[in-house]
């Protein structure tokens, strides 16, 4: 029976202590990472840095925007990409993981961003699929292309 045991294998690591370690793993890259040049540092945890700034307006809670994304975890394997399947997405900023939310009512039409994202403001305990496990940290690349 698949899906009943907190282990995939003789050789995996039941999900609290994968989720343990990545806790530990996202604080001490977080850590890191707000000391490098131009990461900005927001009372929530999130980090971003600015790598084009945008001229347009800005979302608000309920705006539609499109934005092309890169999703990797911390060691940069990336789990999504609307660059790799050729085509922006278009959704309302309050439907997306909290970090999200935060970041495109910060970012204006225009901008190119780079979120690192702690994982309460991810996916937390519970991750997603297969590629991101639970208390992940993860980074994105993310430009706002249109607020609607």
């Amino acid at each position: 029976m698949t899906g009943c045991s907190s282990q995939d294998g003789a050789d995996s690591k039941p999900r609290y202590q994968v989720a343990a370690e990545n806790a530990a793993k996202g604080t001490a890259f977080l850590q890191q990472n707000a000391g490098q040049p131009g990461i900005v540092v927001l009372p929530s945890g999130l980090q971003y840095k600015i790598l084009r700034a945008g001229s347009g307006p800005s979302a608000r809670i309920d705006s539609n925007v499109t934005v092309h994304y890169r999703g990797t975890t911390t060691e940069g394997r990336e789990f999504d990409s609307s660059y790799a399947r050729g085509k922006p997405i278009i959704f309302r900023a309050d439907r997306v993981i909290p970090g999200w939310t935060e970041a495109l009512q910060l970012m204006h039409e225009g901008a190119h961003w780079q979120l690192f994202i702690p994982e309460q403001l991810a996916y937390g305990d519970r991750g997603a699929g297969s590629e991101i496990g639970p208390k992940e940290t993860l980074v994105f690349e993310i430009e706002l292309l249109k607020v609607h």
